[in-house]
């Protein structure tokens, strides 16, 4: 019984963590995005244009491959967990 449950646990354990980070990262993204435009009506232009803007657009992008990152290792880390075939 502990056989079929343990096989494969440390892989389990990682398909978890896995699905855990891309949850956070997409949270995190939904905030970025949110204060990206929500600090447009807070600063004046030239400093939201010239200073904030440009770090938010690439946090944003390197956000969302973190979570495409995190998908794939959740995605292929369960393969290998439950057996599943290619």
């Amino acid at each position: 019984m502990c056989k079929n449950i343990c096989d494969n646990l440390p892989l389990k354990v990682l398909t978890v963590i896995s699905c855990i980070i891309v949850a956070v990262d997409i949270d995190v993204l939904k905030k970025t995005f949110t204060e990206y435009f929500q600090l447009k009506g807070y600063l004046d232009n030239e400093t939201y244009e010239q200073c904030y803007k440009p770090q938010a657009e690439m946090r944003i992008v390197f956000q969302c491959y973190a979570i495409y990152s995190a998908m794939i290792c959740s995605i292929l880390t369960a393969t290998l967990a439950f057996g599943l075939s290619d």
